[in-house]
């Protein structure tokens, strides 16, 4: 590497992950330079906190570097001048606002600024209340709709009926007719307000070929209507709370023959309805099946056709994966799979071996045996996350193995309270790793001292029913965790206000944390989020969420 021209250095990068690419340019002077080319930075993501925003604005007037990217979290979008946007907003292509205090006004103002935008998320947390998100008064929809002609992707989330309406949200998607991607969450009081909505979205000239809703319960007849409308060009459907579906919406779905994604929440789904679902769809990519006593092996027959198959999640399907691990082989093509297992049979489940190439495995068997947990370490050599439901009988001599998945960087491990600190001693996985989370685990501050050591750029750190951790050990672990977004720590009963109050000044990138049932009153609580504003807080003390 040391050799290589800069020309091959830059093809390197450029197939990393930003977040690794930048890791690169700390190595030497000669690496940041080449990281620095503006083709290798179009991905990379700039994130301004409410906190950071007198900081970044001047930073962002000075540079010359063309930002793609944006995310602006907690931020009042009123103090941005103008200039800003005229300066950025031409080379913009994503842009994030996350529960962001601002008008229709101001947002708009910022969105006709940003003229090749494609791709637009928006939670509205801190959206007045007495404010609707439709263009405001005086601004032409001409001047908008020039302006967003290159939307492709657009995202709502949280919003209620006090922001959005059916007229509003057509008016919105009339603006932007080049959209291909659409999510909403919204929240509405009654059936009214969803159908208004759910008629705005059938209004639309788009044609959508992804469509994500989370609106709670939803019919056979919203979805009929749904599908209906865009079945000639729907590759990816995700829908939430669907256990009022029947056979008439499965039908329909099935009929949207190019379905690459398929993920219905909580669906019933019996063998019949799985194969309404998939004998129009053959190209389907990523599948989620939700089954209980509904669905036996004979839909596998179907999953088996899947010949693009990259991810099947079989959630409460615990009757039939043992049959699917059987014929495994038939699957080797996939990347990922979740699994409800109900009974760990070695002769059955060293079949999983077969799928070398999967990336990430999530198992769920409450006998769950250090038999099955060996065939894992020992063959899927590829492992990038692993999440094990119940580790009750895996002990130490099982747990140090982990070292030998060196490409893991997502670990969750539940019921682990065979383990302890020797598991942790030489570190688990990849000394990237991104997510460490334990439940029921009996480490203590000797193994947080090991993970500090081992594993120095976690993300997201969760502990729950871990007693023998304490405020020392914790606190020493997030000196040296400075890239964590998300700390978790519940019903920890040794953790106190000291954790808290050390945590004031450490982990700058901090997103969220949740002290869940620990020894934490309401007043350490409220003094950590006055004094770091933009790292959102949860606890449930006595019984309430804060």
């Amino acid at each position: 590497m040391e050799k290589l021209p800069p020309e091959l250095l830059a093809m390197v990068f450029a197939r990393l992950h930003p977040i690794d690419r930048l890791n690169c340019a700390q190595v030497c002077r000669r690496w940041e330079r080449v990281v620095a080319a503006p083709q290798l930075l179009e991905d990379v993501q700039f994130v301004i906190r409410g906190s950071n925003m007198r900081t970044a604005e001047p930073i962002l007037m000075r540079t010359t570097r063309k930002y793609r990217r944006l995310r602006i979290k907690q931020g009042s979008l009123h103090n941005f001048d103008r200039k800003l946007w005229t300066k950025i907003g031409g080379s913009l292509r994503q842009l994030e606002l996350i529960r962001c205090t601002s008008t229709p006004r101001v947002l708009f103002a910022i969105l006709c600024a940003c003229t090749s935008l494609e791709s637009l998320v928006v939670c509205a947390t801190n959206l007045y209340p007495t404010s609707k998100l439709g263009l405001p008064r005086g601004m032409k929809a001409e001047d908008a709709r020039r302006s967003l002609r290159c939307m492709r992707h657009l995202s709502l989330r949280d919003f209620t009926e006090h922001h959005i309406t059916g007229v509003i949200l057509g008016s919105l998607l009339d603006l932007m007719p080049s959209l291909t991607s659409i999510s909403l969450t919204f929240f509405f009081p009654d059936e009214n307000s969803l159908q208004d909505v759910l008629s705005a979205l059938l209004r639309s000239h788009s044609m959508f070929t992804k469509i994500d809703i989370s609106f709670g319960q939803i019919n056979d007849e919203s979805v009929i209507k749904i599908v209906e409308r865009y079945s000639s060009s729907l590759e990816h459907i995700v829908l939430s709370d669907c256990d009022d579906l029947t056979r008439e919406a499965f039908a329909a779905i099935g009929s949207c023959s190019k379905l690459r994604h398929v993920d219905l929440q909580g669906a019933h789904l019996g063998d019949e309805n799985v194969a309404q679902l998939l004998r129009g769809t053959p190209d389907v990519e990523c599948l989620e099946l939700w089954g209980g006593d509904w669905i036996t092996g004979r839909c596998l027959t179907h999953v088996y056709e899947l010949k693009k198959l990259r991810s099947l999640s079989m959630v409460y399907c615990a009757g039939i994966c043992g049959e699917l691990l059987r014929n495994s082989s038939r699957l080797s093509s996939l990347q990922h799979l979740d699994l409800t297992y109900e009974k760990c049979d070695i002769s059955v489940f060293q079949n999983i071996r077969h799928l070398e190439d999967i990336r990430s495995l999530r198992v769920e068997c409450r006998k769950f045996k250090p038999d099955c947990f060996a065939v894992i370490v020992e063959n899927l050599k590829k492992l990038e996350q692993l999440h094990l439901q119940a580790c009750q009988a895996l002990t130490d001599s099982d747990g140090v193995k982990l070292r030998n998945l060196k490409r893991l960087k997502v670990l969750r491990l539940w019921d682990a309270f065979r383990l302890t600190d020797l598991t942790f001693e030489h570190g688990v996985g990849s000394s990237d790793m991104e997510e460490l989370s334990l439940l029921d685990c009996s480490l203590s501050d000797v193994g947080l001292a090991s993970i500090a050591a081992h594993h120095g750029r976690l993300k997201k750190l969760s502990f729950k029913y871990c007693a023998r951790i304490s405020d020392a050990g914790m606190t020493s672990l997030l000196r040296r965790e400075p890239f964590l977004r998300t700390l978790m720590v519940m019903s920890c009963s040794s953790i106190t206000g000291v954790t808290l109050s050390a945590l004031e000044g450490l982990c700058p990138h901090l997103d969220f944390v949740d002290f869940s049932d620990c020894q934490i009153d309401f007043l350490a609580l409220y003094q950590f989020a006055q004094r770091r504003p933009t790292v959102g807080c949860f606890a449930c003390i006595d019984g309430g969420g804060r």
